[in-house]
């Protein structure tokens, strides 16, 4: 699809390389002033490609309602599409395309600027700040390692200022700009699988892991290496996106020197084998809750790469701790429809790779254990009081799991949290699986 490049009726956006507060105000107008789109494309090879018919109906329907972004399923592929900033991110992959649209009274929005028609030398002629912040970038060293390229492609999405003395101590990160295109899609990716079961988590900074010290570098190497030696014997290397939350200290330690030691004990009877867990990129939330607050009460969370090659499923209780054959890499806990990535403890530091940490605060923070419901308090779910409900299913959930349904329960019965919002929680948490053989053995079947 061609269009002409000085349309009067063109509305433009900085898309993701304009994320100012006067910027997201014109994205927020351009946005809201819009009528129905009558169409609506995504980037492609170079060209302008037209959604299919039921996901363009799912995308108008989000957008008639006033909802900025939605997840849609695009050519088998779960996406999340974010109106305001006219882009298109794969969960699974983190790819970054651009869309746009046409509204039925004929007006274009269409991004002002592609990243995927920019190479990389004009990404990094770009300035995300002004010259004094670009300056201090130069003299202020981030970086503990030495061997850091201010050449690389990390540089652009740099916005270096006086950082607080705990971000300072930790090596092999760069902030990131809140105007960077990487902040934002690393903020999309994360609030879209925490906010529709926390609305008050709010992200406080997201910074870049550049692999820039020796060790941190062998440790690329060997993940690459090992990417590519599993295409070669499986034919797909099934790289996927994965969230590992973790106290700041044990945060710090992973960026330095990569995995010391599993996290299986954090899930008690809910741990699927002794190995490294790891939650699906829409599924944060529940990688959240096993993170702890530093002095400022602000939880960490890493998003990586992982190496799953072919995964075979382990049932939860499981104290499996490598492959059962050479016929598998990973494990996960559902083939169908994983809420985890297990890596083995012999392949963690082969088959993790840490890309970001994000920085975030709530204020539902949960700390410690939390008391148990009030036996006398019964709301019902599906006929059953919830108590029995509870104890039920808290019997096949790890600790931090049963913590994080009962403060949301207590939210719900404060007037904090609506009963679809709730239910919602359980069932994100606990699994719809585990709800039902938990009713089923209530009711003696």
């Amino acid at each position: 699809m061609e269009l002409p490049p000085s349309s009067p009726e063109l509305i433009t956006s900085f898309c993701c390389f304009s994320h100012s507060p006067r910027a997201q105000v014109r994205d927020f107008n351009n946005f809201k002033n819009s009528a129905r789109p009558s169409r609506i494309l995504f980037f492609s090879n170079d060209s302008w490609i037209d959604f299919a018919r039921k996901v363009f109906d799912d995308l108008c329907a989000a957008f008639v309602a006033g909802k900025p972004a939605v997840d849609v399923t695009v050519d088998g592929k779960s996406c999340l599409v974010n109106f305001l900033s006219m882009s298109l991110i794969e969960v699974d992959t983190g790819i970054l395309k651009s869309i746009a649209w046409i509204d039925c009274n004929g007006r274009c929005f269409f991004p002002r600027v592609l990243p995927e028609r920019m190479h990389a030398s004009q990404l990094k002629k770009r300035p995300l700040c002004d010259d004094h912040c670009w300056k201090a970038k130069k003299k202020e060293k981030i970086m503990e390692s030495s061997d850091f390229d201010e050449r690389s492609d990390e540089s652009p999405d740099v916005c270096s200022v006086i950082a607080s003395p705990e971000k300072q101590s930790w090596p092999d990160l760069l902030s990131l700009s809140e105007e960077s295109a990487s902040y934002k899609h690393v903020e999309d990716l994360f609030l879209a699988g925490v906010r529709p079961l926390d609305s008050d988590i709010v992200v406080t900074g997201v910074r870049k892991c550049t692999h820039a010290s020796r060790s941190a570098k062998c440790r690329k190497s060997t993940f690459d290496m090992n990417v590519q030696s599993t295409k070669a014997l499986r034919g797909d290397s099934n790289v996927k996106l994965g969230w590992y939350g973790a106290s700041p200290k044990e945060v710090a330690g992973i960026i330095a020197h990569g995995f010391g030691q599993p996290n299986y004990k954090s899930f008690g009877h809910g741990a699927h084998g002794v190995g490294v867990h790891l939650s699906p990129p829409n599924f944060g939330f529940a990688s959240s809750l096993l993170s702890t607050p530093d002095e400022n009460g602000e939880k960490h969370l890493i998003l990586c790469q992982v190496l799953m090659g072919n995964s075979e499923q382990i049932p939860a209780g499981s104290y499996q701790f490598h492959p059962s054959n050479d016929l598998f890499d990973t494990a996960v806990d559902d083939l169908k429809s994983p809420r985890w990535f297990i890596v083995w403890t012999t392949h963690m530091n082969t088959h993790i790779l840490p890309l970001y940490v994000v920085t975030f605060k709530s204020s539902n923070q949960i700390h410690g254990s939390c008391r148990m419901v009030n036996v006398a308090e019964k709301p019902s779910f599906t006929s059953v009081p919830f108590p029995k409900l509870f104890a039920e299913v808290a019997k096949s959930l790890p600790e931090f799991q049963v913590r994080a349904l009962e403060m949301q329960f207590h939210r719900h019965k404060e007037g904090k949290m609506s009963k679809e919002a709730f239910i919602r929680c359980l069932r994100t948490l606990a699994g719809d699986k585990l709800l039902s053989t938990s009713l089923q053995r209530i009711r003696g079947h």
